[in-house]
């Protein structure tokens, strides 16, 4: 799998992962301690409202997914932010206790909260 770094202006394409500042960032890994920490939150928080399951998902498990893409250096292609992006909506999924054939789209919006690849170009922006 090929991916592109930017660094100082200028494309590296690698073979397994993003490299910046000397750090393989691999998005097989990243989803793997994705799905760890979500399922640790799960596991804990059997009689806690949705609301704090979100909380706690926020805090500890979307930083996992954006990590390094606020940076000029990390770009994700399309299809990286689109598998991101399927990730954090089954978080909500999970959190709200519904089918996998349901929106999440009306309930992030009534959250008040965004979908990754708004949170990917938001963060973009902001740096």
């Amino acid at each position: 799998m090929k991916s592109q770094t930017e660094v100082f202006g200028s494309r590296l394409y690698l073979k397994y992962g993003h490299t910046l500042l000397g750090l393989l960032i691999d998005s097989k890994v990243t989803m793997c301690k994705f799905y760890a920490a979500s399922n640790a939150i799960y596991s804990h928080v059997k009689f806690a409202s949705q609301v704090t399951v979100l909380f706690l998902m926020e805090t500890f498990c979307l930083p996992l997914l954006s990590y390094a893409s606020d940076s000029e250096a990390l770009i994700y292609t399309e299809q990286q932010l689109t598998q991101l992006n399927v990730r954090w909506n089954r978080a909500y999924r999970k959190a709200f206790h519904m089918n996998d054939l349901d929106s999440v789209r009306n309930l992030q919006m009534l959250c008040g909260r965004l979908d990754f690849m708004h949170i990917y170009d938001e963060r973009k922006l902001v740096f």
